[in-house]
C-alpha cells in the first residue's frame, strides 16, 4: 500500500486474492526495543494477517477457516484498483478489530 489507497507496483493484483494487507512503511520492532517504519513487502505484511488470525483462533479455536475468512472480509476496508486485463476491480484490505460481532448476516467490528 502507498498512502493506504494504492497497491504497490510489486504487489499482485487479481480478483482471486481474498484479502490484501498493508505492505509498505509498516511499523515494525527491531533489536534494542526500537521501531522503524520503513519495512515493507509480503514478509512484513504476512505478520499482520497471521497475528489477526492467531488472535481470532485463540478466542474461537473451533472456528472453521471459511468462517474466519468471512469475518476478515466482512470487516475489511474496500477499495478499487486497476487490473491490466480485467479493468477496475474491488479489493479488500485487512482491518484489525478488537472484537468481531456477528449481526445475523455478516461480521462487524465490535468495541
Amino acid at each position: 500500500w502507498l498512502s493506504g489507497k494504492t497497491i504497490l507496483d510489486v504487489s499482485n493484483r487479481d480478483p482471486k486474492i481474498d484479502l490484501y494487507a498493508v505492505g509498505d512503511k509498516i511499523n515494525a520492532p527491531t533489536l534494542g526495543n526500537n521501531y522503524r517504519n520503513d519495512i515493507g513487502g509480503t514478509s512484513a505484511s504476512a505478520a499482520a494477517v497471521s497475528g489477526a488470525i492467531a488472535i481470532i483462533k485463540e478466542k474461537n479455536p473451533a472456528l472453521p477457516v471459511t468462517e474466519l475468512l468471512k469475518m476478515l472480509q466482512d470487516t475489511s476496508y474496500r477499495f478499487k484498483y486497476s487490473h491490466a486485463t480485467l479493468g477496475e476491480q474491488e479489493g479488500r484490505r485487512l482491518k484489525l478489530c478488537q472484537d468481531y460481532r456477528f449481526n445475523g448476516r455478516s461480521y462487524e467490528c465490535g468495541i
